[in-house]
């Protein structure tokens, strides 16, 4: 008489092999994506670069420096919407480092959305150790900005 479960543990075995092997992070192949992006956005190529940072994210989800590239790149095209999404990723990708809190403040900026790029650039201080120049740069332009305002936004 024939014993079905050595087929059915092989079976489970193989998909179990092929999705791990199908979800697996290549940082490698991902790095190599973002140089070639970092070259198409040398070029001003927006969209070709769009489309391998995509790529390069897929390969490794946790690519910071892709999420930051592409939210660099659509604000540049002046698509808002689209760099928001790419910061916000970087933020949960990396919640404890300030690049992705600074890249919001900045987009928050050109939304006119002053107090909240000011909250933006809080967290990025708090948590930037050493401080970070660029932040109290950013931090100096809105203050300066913000004072032209009747409740301008206090440090």
């Amino acid at each position: 008489m024939f014993n079905g479960k050595p087929l059915i543990i092989s079976i489970i075995f193989f998909i179990a092999l092929s999705v791990s092997v199908y979800g697996q992070v290549d940082e490698g192949k991902s790095e190599l994506l973002y140089e070639k992006a970092r070259e198409l956005e040398y070029q001003r190529k927006y969209a070709e670069a769009i489309d391998t940072l995509k790529l390069a994210y897929s390969y490794d989800s946790g690519n910071r420096r892709a999420l930051l590239l592409m939210g660099d790149i659509y604000l540049k095209m002046g698509n808002l919407p689209g760099a928001e999404q790419a910061f916000n990723q970087l933020i949960q990708v990396d919640p404890h480092r300030p690049q992705g809190y600074v890249k919001m403040a900045e987009l928050y900026w050109h939304w006119e959305r002053y107090n909240e790029a000011m909250e933006f650039l809080r967290t990025a201080t708090k948590l930037s150790t050493p401080p970070d120049a660029d932040i109290f740069s950013g931090k100096g332009i809105f203050s300066g900005a913000s004072s032209s305002f009747k409740n301008p936004t206090q440090f």
